[in-house]
This record gives C-alpha cells, sequence and structure tokens, in this order.
C-alpha cells in the first residue's frame, strides 16, 4: 500500500544521499587535482556518478528487504560484490575505451571506491541499527 509519509522519507533519503555523494565527490576531485593534475578530469564526474547509481541501487535494494531482517546482511553483501565487479569493469572500459592514463585514473578510482564503501558501510551500519530498534520497539508493543 501506498504511504506518502514513506514516500517522503525515501526522498529525503535519496536527496540526502545525493547531497553526500556530491559532497564527497567534490572533495575527492579537487584533493585528487591539487595532489596530482592531470588530464582525464573530464571523464572524473563519470566516476562520481557511477557510485552515486550504484549507491542508490544498493540502498533500494536494502529497503525492499526491511521486512527479512536477517536478509539484510546478504543484500548488503551481494551489493558490496556487485558494486566492485562494477568497479572493475568501469576500469576497463575507462582504460582501453577512453585512453585516459592508466594509473592516475586507476588510483583515483579505486581511491573512490574505498571512499564511497567506507561511506555506504556508516550508512548500512545507521540503516540496520534503526532497523533493530525500530523491530525491537514493534515487538515491545506486542
Amino acid at each position: 500500500m501506498f504511504s506518502l509519509r514513506r514516500f517522503k522519507l525515501k526522498l529525503k533519503m535519496y536527496f540526502l544521499l545525493a547531497t553526500v555523494y556530491v559532497v564527497v565527490a567534490l572533495v575527492s576531485g579537487l584533493v585528487s587535482y591539487y595532489l596530482d593534475p592531470f588530464d582525464f578530469y573530464a571523464v572524473f564526474p563519470a566516476i562520481s556518478i557511477f557510485y552515486w547509481v550504484t549507491g542508490i541501487l544498493l540502498n533500494y535494494a536494502l529497503d525492499r528487504c526491511r521486512y527479512q531482517p536477517n536478509k539484510l546482511l546478504s543484500v548488503f553483501m551481494v551489493g558490496r560484490t556487485v558494486k566492485f565487479v562494477l568497479t572493475i569493469i568501469f576500469l576497463a572500459v575507462g582504460v582501453h575505451v577512453l585512453s585516459v592514463e592508466k594509473v592516475p585514473f586507476a588510483i583515483t578510482l579505486m581511491c573512490n571506491y574505498f571512499l564511497y564503501t567506507g561511506l555506504e558501510v556508516y550508512l548500512y551500519y545507521r540503516y540496520s541499527t534503526w532497523h533493530s530498534k525500530r523491530l525491537n520497539s514493534r515487538n515491545a508493543k506486542k
């Protein structure tokens, strides 16, 4: 059943996720530009968009298993594995098709991978603790 309150909460969560990802992308782009300026910054927004889209998909998958808390960790780990494989594919496409410098592109992509992975692990931790508190309060009411 459609709930306007739940829809607003999801919209707020996706907006917050997008805002955090944009801030992280800008900071990581500026830091990497000042540490080692090189010539692939026309491709750099694609890295951030790639991680933002995969983050949204992982968040959607976690939201779909909200009534099955025993599957939460499994879905998160499958999402991590899929994201890692997609990152390797993105790296191969970036190096072979886009003809950017290999080493700086790979270093920047993997640094962003670890940065966004840390961010998603933190968000998963917050989501799972919120979810367990909600289930505990619901069970206590019964």
